[in-house]
């Protein structure tokens, strides 16, 4: 599960583990009359989609990192969602996607919508598995010199 927390802080696991038989050829979302997906809902789909995953892994610890993780997720998904614009093909994906078709709605983002989800998961979250960063060095009393 570390490996998986590690993967969601870079978005890998966000988009690679949840994927949509909606995104494939399916017009009934883009039909008339049919409601447009919000960015809140293609969040909350995406952390239910994490949480699947992870019961479904059978690994110790799984569901309960996940449960932790997930609203983080549901969070970034949504405020990245607004604040960059996602098109409603994307959201649509995002929204109606299964763990089985999430891959191809992150073949629909550009990579600066995939660096801003990464950047955003790791600043707000932290890097899981990431080694603390050094102490800074002590003071020299020397100034450098002898």
């Amino acid at each position: 599960m570390a490996g998986m927390m590690k993967h969601l802080a870079s978005l890998g696991l966000a988009m690679a583990t949840v994927a949509a038989v909606g995104c494939g050829g399916s017009q009934k979302s883009s039909s008339a009359g049919a409601a447009t997906p919000s960015c809140a809902s293609a969040a909350a789909n995406a952390g239910a989609q994490l949480r699947a995953v992870a019961a479904a892994s059978g690994e110790a610890g799984a569901a309960e990192e996940a449960e932790q993780a997930a609203p983080l997720l549901e969070k970034v998904l949504a405020e990245r969602c607004a604040a960059d614009g996602w098109s409603a093909e994307l959201i649509d994906c995002i929204a109606t996607a299964d763990e089985a078709s999430m891959e191809s709605c992150k073949a629909k983002m550009t990579d600066a919508q995939l660096e801003a989800i990464g950047a955003q998961m790791a600043r707000e979250g932290g890097a899981p598995d990431a080694a603390p960063a050094p102490p800074p060095p002590p003071d020299d009393p020397c100034g450098g010199g002898e």
